[in-house]
């Protein structure tokens, strides 16, 4: 075939089969500018980049370019990057080589969902064909009867509802949108069989009793209310009896399995017997895999989230300047419903959860990636051991093509460019880590004879096959595990089992015995702290009577050095000479008329118990008129002993 024939066959320009046939391109060799990755290098990254993303650990683009980076820095090959970080145009270089490479949402995984393997899926549907083939006499037949499996779940629905794009003004700064300030949850509790019976969805409202909340406009709608919103043991055994009635109502037989997740509102001694009594298998989801597992989740909240937020959009546009409140939750929330409960979607969600047929192969597998969290660092010697032989293979087939052809070792080994992690070699194909200057200087090929077009490319090619030792720095994290609670982990997946209610049983008895322990604790603190309370009123008591006798006993002392000093100072000569100019002399203690009158008031009433005598002037004085407080404190058969001092005296 001619060229000109095979340019018109295969579409190909007549000049590019030219160039590939004389050398001037080389075949395999992308013209332009090397990249700065080889192809092996690329595709190791490219492999991170989708094992970081299968087992949880997504990488952004900024993420990206610093891994980049880590293995550049460490490598030491000279690159066209500022400080070793690409930029956005070899992103836009590196998609466009690898196309699978793409950019997408993730969404948020509990750290203990991650550990969710398939060993432990498969476990779990084990476990449930041994309860029912031991404890159910026609459990193949309930199996294989959609109307006879149910699940259970709740989930909250915000009032407040915000979207992502809109349209607006170009160059605007803010963008708002009205919506309720109320970060209230409405808590909607749904339950469906495999068939697509939906029963009436549960809503709890927050709050102690019901208010003017809308319920006409959802009357089918069962309502309940706990004080923080959230389901509760309680309101779940009340919603299993609505259950009952829809089974019987429906003529479901019996029994039916009705399963649910791990939460403690499910796990009562009150549930337990309510199913146990009605025939009701009541049986636990395999924890921390309700988004593999439970039908709720995997076929009917997506879609019901997607429809609550159109349909609060749509209220909101025909409701402007009014704010979605719980009085008009239940009419929103009502066309949400009739619009996503449909057969399809209980039947979907029971399929790819493998319930409904009974086959645990139909899950999603991709979903278990999380759990395939390995160390890297194996891989990656085992590929570069790999690459290592390579590299020897197209040496040795380097050497033996140039002694065959007599091709000069000059010309064979091109010129190699000495990096800081590469040793220099005798030949330029040993050379585990090329630089580009390197690989540009070996696509150099115009003018050189076929010989020398055919070994250059052999020896890029097998460059291109290199990965760096540098790579080992892509590290995978390790995934540690948590302790569970014991409880749960002792307790069987059937709830309404004779032995779940014997260790739920245990589990009240224990929580009633530690209550009153916890009472009796309390009441004994209670009578320590009376105790201590009354031994404390005693020694203040007793520290006040003491006290009020030292107190005394200084005043007594006060009182018996202040008469000593007066009758020093009396009988001195300067206190006579004092006395002498005094109005108020006596010639003795005789010449005192008792029937003089009080200095102070003018009065001479009163009995003797009122009146004092001056020690230095013997004159009288009523103890109220004397201003002396130490007279008011002392006891009244201390008052005579008393040395009192008027104010004349003072």
């Amino acid at each position: 075939m001619s060229k000109r024939k095979a340019s018109i066959t295969y579409g190909i320009p007549r000049t590019t089969l030219i160039d590939k046939f004389s050398g001037k391109a080389p075949i395999g060799i992308n013209p332009g500018k090397p990249c700065v990755l080889t192809k092996a290098e690329e595709m190791v990254l490219v492999d991170y980049t989708k094992m970081m993303a299968a087992i949880g650990y997504p990488l952004k683009r900024n993420d990206l370019f610093v891994e980049v980076k880590k293995v550049l820095d460490a490598d030491g090959r000279p690159t066209p990057f500022k400080n070793n970080l690409p930029g956005k145009h070899w992103y836009q270089g590196f998609v466009k080589r690898h196309p699978d490479i793409t950019e997408r949402k993730a969404m948020a995984l509990g750290h203990q969902r991650a550990l969710i393997s398939k060993e432990m899926v498969d476990g779990w549907f084990d476990g449930l064909k041994t309860y029912l083939q031991k404890e159910v006499p026609d459990w193949e037949a309930m199996i294989n009867d959609p109307r006879r499996i149910f699940n259970a779940d709740e989930s909250g629905f915000p009032l407040s509802i915000t979207n992502g794009k809109v349209l607006t003004d170009k160059g605007v700064r803010h963008v708002y949108q009205v919506c309720t300030s109320n970060k209230t949850q409405i808590t909607v509790l749904a339950c469906f069989n495999a068939i697509g019976n939906y029963i009436p969805p549960l809503i709890v409202y927050p709050g102690e009793r019901f208010r003017d909340s809308g319920i006409h406009e959802f009357d089918e709608a069962i309502y309940g209310h706990t004080s923080s919103g959230w389901m509760d043991s309680e309101l779940f055994v009340s919603y299993l009896e609505h259950f009952n009635e829809f089974v019987s109502k429906h003529r479901i037989p019996k029994p039916v399995m009705l399963l649910v997740d791990g939460h403690s509102t499910h796990m009562s001694l009150a549930a337990a017997h309510y199913c146990f009594t009605n025939d009701i298998i009541l049986y636990c989801l395999l924890e921390n895999a309700t988004h593999i597992l439970q039908p709720c989740d995997v076929g009917f909240f997506s879609p019901m989230k997607a429809a609550w937020k159109k349909e609060v959009k749509s209220w909101q546009l025909a409701n402007l300047g009014q704010a979605l409140t719980k009085k008009h939750f239940p009419g929103v929330f009502r066309k949400a419903w009739e619009r996503v409960a449909k057969l399809e979607n209980a039947a979907h969600g029971f399929l790819k959860c493998g319930i409904f047929p009974l086959d645990p192969r139909n899950i999603d597998t991709s979903k278990l990636n999380p759990s395939k969290a390995i160390i890297r660092e194996d891989n990656v010697e085992r590929g570069c051991n790999e690459t290592d032989q390579s590299q020897k293979a197209c040496a040795e087939q380097s050497q033996n093509t140039a002694e065959t052809q007599n091709i000069p070792e000059s010309t064979a080994d091109e010129p190699e460019t000495e990096t800081p992690n590469a040793e220099p070699t005798p030949t330029a194909v040993e050379v585990s880590e090329p630089t580009e200057h390197s690989r540009s200087n070996d696509t150099r090929v115009l003018d050189k004879p076929q010989s020398d077009v055919t070994q250059t490319t052999h020896i890029t090619k097998a460059r291109e096959e290199v990965v760096s030792p540098a790579f080992k720095l892509l590290k995978v994290p390790e995934v540690k595990r948590k302790k569970t609670n014991t409880v749960r982990q002792r307790l069987p997946k059937s709830l309404s089992g004779k032995e779940a209610l014997r260790i739920l049983q245990e589990k009240e008895d224990k929580k009633k015995s530690d209550e009153e322990a916890k009472n009796q604790r309390k009441v004994l603190r209670m009578e320590k702290k009376l105790q201590k309370l009354e031994e404390k009123e005693k020694k203040s008591k007793l520290r006040q009577e003491a006290k009020k006798r030292r107190e005394e006993e200084r005043l007594l002392k006060a009182a018996s050095k202040g008469s000593k000093r007066k009758r020093r100072e009396s009988s001195s000569d300067d206190s006579e000479s004092e006395c002498d100019e005094t109005p108020r002399l006596m010639d003795s203690e005789e010449d005192t008329n008792e029937e003089r009158s009080c200095p102070g008031c003018g009065s001479d009433e009163g009995d003797d118990e009122e009146w004092i005598r001056c020690v230095a002037c013997r004159q009288r004085w009523h103890i109220t008129c004397t201003g002396d407080a130490v007279l008011f404190e002392i006891p009244a058969d201390q008052v005579p002993n008393y040395p009192f001092h008027c104010e004349y005296c003072v």
